[in-house]
This record gives C-alpha cells, structure tokens and sequence, in this order.
C-alpha cells in the first residue's frame, strides 16, 4: 500500500534526477505487514465516536496479510521517506469524513 502523495513525490523525483534512469522502482513503506482486519481497529481507534457504525471483518479477511516490500532502492536513489500505511489509511478516512463520504455511502446503501 502506498499513499498517492508518495506516489507523485516518488514520479517528480524520479523525472527530475539521473538516478531513475533505466530503473524500476518499488513504492511503499519497507517491510510492512499489515492484516486488512487491521483497518476496523485503525479506525476504531482514531475516530471512536465513528466504531459502532464500522463494519465486521468477514472471516476471510481476518489474517489475511498483505505482501511486504523492499524499497530500499527507492529510498537510497530517490531519498524517499514513505509514509505509514496507518497515516495513509486515518488520512484517507479524514479526507472521506470532510468531502462527505458517510452522505454518499449512505445513499449508495439505500439503493442496494
């Protein structure tokens, strides 16, 4: 998982320097395990009054990990400092909050 600003930052460096020249490179914090069950919790936890109306975790994603990476080449050559995945997803749950996602998920929830 990567944050889309590290995504641009990560697209300007590598245009704007010599060092991505015939390089691919991998984007994302390095060696992270995160377990998509671990969102519910993130967010219980950064927006409490919000837990009650979170989800259950079906049972086939509890545990089910994402893979880890290695970015160290990225961050050596393009000197990135990526972001956690646990600011990427409170980060993203803010910006829903504020751009009025609950409104238009509600709605979406009314038609299904």
């Amino acid at each position: 998982m990567v944050d889309l600003r590290d995504l641009c930052e990560a697209h300007i460096r590598a245009v704007g320097g010599d060092e991505a020249n015939g390089r691919r490179f991998v984007l994302g914090p390095s060696h992270v395990s995160i377990f998509p069950s671990d969102f519910v919790l993130l967010f219980a936890k950064a927006f409490p009054e919000r837990a009650a109306s979170l989800p259950e975790v079906p049972d086939d994603l509890v545990n089910a990990p994402l893979f880890t990476i290695d970015s160290s080449l990225t961050e050596e050559k393009l000197g990135m400092k990526f972001r956690s995945v646990e600011e990427t997803v409170i980060d993203t749950a803010k910006w829903l909050i504020a751009s009025g996602g609950e409104e238009a998920w509600a709605a979406v929830g009314k038609r299904y």
